[in-house]
């Protein structure tokens, strides 16, 4: 299941005019929903992480194993 966007949703606002006389109108309701459709994308050049270590270099190894990739999102601030 998707998760949720911070101030994802459905935000709604009503409105009532009243005149000079005291006369009230209809109540005028707005729905705003907020949805995020745009998919997360990756900031790590592809390839950037590729490396090549020597076979008994565990240190190397260790390290290079220790990379990730970064991801950027306009919903999610760790991606």
């Amino acid at each position: 299941m998707p998760g949720a966007c911070d101030g994802a949703g459905t935000y709604t606002n009503t409105w009532t005019v009243t005149d000079a006389c005291a006369n009230v109108s209809a109540v005028y309701t707005q729905v705003i929903t907020l949805t995020d459709t745009q998919a997360p994308t990756w900031t790590t050049v592809a390839g950037a992480l590729n490396t090549s270590v020597s076979y008994s270099d565990a240190a190397a190894l260790t390290a290079a194993q220790a990379l990730f990739p970064v991801a950027t999102d306009n919903c999610d601030a760790d991606a």
